[in-house]
């Protein structure tokens, strides 16, 4: 298992650098008549550890990690979560799947919302890389209630950490 752990946080930390210096998060953002898009930007430290799987996850071949991050910039605030990670020993396919609570202030405005994480890779096609980070639809508490859209994160070649958010708050 811990074997299965220190291969997806390299593949983590190294797969930018390989694909580019933007990983992209997608969402449809469909529908929304009269919000207008906006775009905040900022730095974010990121800080991902390994962490015990429960009985089931270890059968299956499943880690988990925490997420810990600090958000400056456009958005003021920090995420708390929780990251499940599988790879295939014997193709190379990689996965994660993440939920992370965001508390921070936003256009003045402060409360929490929720981002998922899914993401897929192929350590033998590293163009074959997949990451969506959106916001969960009517997570949004306090300010942002309502708020949705999709972060992108950015990671220079030195592995500063950078991100776009577009989103709309009604």
């Amino acid at each position: 298992m811990n074997f299965i752990v220190r291969i997806l946080v390299m593949a983590i930390a190294i797969a930018p650098p390989v694909l580019g210096t933007r990983m992209h998060a997608q969402t449809t953002l469909k529908g929304r008549e009269e919000n207008q898009m906006k775009q905040a930007r900022g730095s974010v430290e990121v800080k991902i550890a390994p962490a015990e799987s429960s009985t089931i996850g270890k059968e299956g071949g499943i880690g988990r990690m925490t997420i810990d991050k600090n958000l400056n910039g456009e958005i003021v605030g920090t995420t708390k979560g929780e990251m499940l990670t599988c790879i295939t020993q014997t193709t190379g396919a990689m996965a994660y799947v993440a939920l992370e609570t965001v508390t921070a202030t936003l256009d003045g405005r402060s409360g929490t919302f929720v981002f998922i994480h899914t993401a897929t890779m192929n350590k033998t096609d590293p163009q074959s890389q997949s990451l969506q980070v959106s916001v969960v639809p009517g997570s949004g508490t306090g300010g942002l209630t309502g708020i949705s859209g999709k972060f992108s994160i950015h990671i220079d070649p030195e592995g500063k950490h950078t991100y776009t958010f577009d989103y709309e708050l009604p």
